[in-house]
């Protein structure tokens, strides 16, 4: 598949990069993959979708920044 639509999102940075994993694999026929997040919109509360991505966005810069 060339796309991955995450309906709910995953708990950390390293489970969101598996399940785009799972579908660029070696030898796929697709280079390019895109990954969509569908969160909720709701002008009166911050949602738990955004909250969820503001923290897997803070795994990743601890990720990368242990990695360099």
């Amino acid at each position: 598949a060339a796309y991955l639509i995450n309906y709910e999102q995953p708990d950390n940075y390293a489970l969101k990069m598996q399940r785009a994993g799972r579908i660029r694999r070696i030898n796929s026929a697709y280079k390019v993959v895109f990954v969509y997040d569908m969160i909720t919109d709701n002008e009166n509360v911050v949602s738990k979708d955004i909250q969820q991505l503001d923290k897997i966005e803070r795994d990743k810069d601890t990720s990368e920044s242990l990695m360099n």
